[in-house]
């Protein structure tokens, strides 16, 4: 820092300053620096950094004093309009009764105001009428001056190449604030959007912090996001939609953030965030879901429901992440993975670890350690409703993954696949004696045993 303030360029100075406060804005010290050094500077883009500052730190109360004497001084000392700071560190305070101290001491000081001050303390003091401020505004309307409403002071952080940024991205799709010079404009870029009515919103923390936000949270949350602010909607251009029907009509329905599509229209869902539902059980086409995965931005799936399609192992891990599906329906639906192996069971259920309904008419392969590696799943939730094919299963895992996983009242049908008579007799003995003695016997699973030759 004592380097950089060797440079003889206040501008450069400072532009460093609010990149290093980008990537390190929990920093104090490096605060303090930057304060010290515009208030050495006289500069008044330190009422800009004071605003800043304790809008982030808010517990900060001897800050707040020092930005207040800040703004005296500045009035004072450089004779500009400081209407703005006053509004800010007014509507900065919590607590009313000092707010309205604030406001006394203003009215009541011999400096010149502004208009726009006078009719914010109107407003603001509607709540406070009292006679006293009624005399106050009327005497401080004799100190009203046109220069007042003018801005005769101006420094790096009140260029309007700070304030008015546009909106840009680049050829690769990246978007980023740019800065429009008078001369020229960098180039290539492309304006997005409708900006006559553009403000741009200065958040309390920094862009990093921002995008960590976006990118940790669900579809739910991100919706709320996009209503907050244009900046979200530009930047993250990735619609959401709640629920997706693939149906085998020719024109695409839609319904609030919902969508039922045919298949040959599934590229208007690119890039789409995808939440909640995915129905493609009525298709002629066993890639579309596949194709689908390929286009879509993300899925955050609660409901899946599959007929007849063939998808890899890292699409089915897209299509089922993160986790969070509560039912699942699958039937004839073929995952296999980059060396043509077919998943086992224990492949399909790992992706459904909140799942309370599964339902899997699905030949999976045949793994000796099935059954055992069911068992050692962790499970965020009781399942309610299940069905799936399987070969010839260690029957006391079996039995024991019955007992921890299953709610109570449950029911379970149970498809084998190429077993032996002896096998079946002894799965089924199994399951009898485990259903005997279940404690307490009115939550006790219903289960059902089928053989398929």
């Amino acid at each position: 820092m004592e380097c950089l303030l060797k440079v003889d360029n206040e501008d450069y100075i400072i532009t460093n300053f609010e990149f290093r406060l980008e990537a390190f804005p929990w920093n104090k010290k490096l605060w303090e620096f930057y304060i010290n050094y515009l208030k050495k500077i006289n500069s008044k883009s330190i009422l800009y950094v004071y605003s800043r500052y304790c809008r982030f730190f808010i517990d900060d109360i001897i800050a707040k004093e020092k930005y207040s004497n800040e703004i005296e001084r500045i009035e004072k000392d450089l004779k500009i309009n400081v209407t703005k700071w006053w509004i800010d560190i007014i509507l900065m305070e919590s607590n009313k009764e000092k707010a309205y101290k604030i406001f006394e001491e203003i009215l009541s000081s011999k400096t010149p105001k502004s208009k726009k001050l006078l009719k914010f303390a109107q407003k603001f003091l509607k709540e406070k009428k009292t006679q006293k401020f009624t005399n106050l505004i009327q005497s401080a309307k004799r100190y009203i001056t046109k220069d007042a409403d003018s801005e005769t002071s101006k420094d790096v952080l009140s260029n309007p190449a700070f304030e008015n940024e546009i909106l840009t991205f680049n050829f690769d799709g990246n978007v980023f604030f740019s800065i429009p010079t008078i001369d020229s404009i960098v180039q290539p870029f492309n304006t997005i959007g409708n900006f006559n009515t553009y403000m741009f919103q200065q958040f309390s923390f920094p862009k990093t912090i921002c995008n960590y936000i976006f990118d940790n949270t669900n579809y739910i949350f991100r919706q709320k996001l996009f209503l907050t602010c244009k900046y979200f909607v530009v930047r993250y251009q990735t619609p959401i939609c709640c629920n997706i029907v693939i149906k085998s009509s020719s024109n695409p329905i839609f319904y609030e953030q919902s969508i039922a599509i045919p298949e040959s229209s599934i590229t208007a869902v690119k890039n789409f965030y995808v939440g909640n539902t995915l129905d493609a059980w009525i298709t002629e086409n066993s890639l579309t879901v596949s194709n689908l995965c390929s286009i879509v931005f993300q899925f955050d799936l609660k409901y899946l429901k599959l007929h007849t399609q063939k998808l890899t192992q890292k699409e089915f891990e897209f299509l089922t992440a993160p986790g969070n599906i509560k039912s699942v329906y699958l039937v004839s639906v073929s995952i296999i993975d980059s060396n043509g192996k077919g998943a086992t069971l224990e492949d399909i259920m790992k992706r459904f670890p909140k799942a309370s309904r599964i339902r899997l008419f699905t030949s999976t392969e045949y793994s000796n350690e099935t059954a055992q590696n069911l068992l050692t799943q962790k499970r965020n939730t009781k399942i309610e409703y299940f069905e799936f094919y399987s070969f010839a299963l260690n029957v006391e895992s079996f039995c024991q993954f019955i007992q921890e996983n299953m709610a109570p009242q449950s029911q379970i049908l149970v498809m084998l696949e190429n077993v032996e008579e002896e096998y079946l007799q002894v799965f089924k003995s199994s399951i009898e004696n485990m259903i005997k003695i279940w404690e307490p016997q009115n939550e006790k699973p219903v289960i059902d045993v089928l053989a398929e030759d």
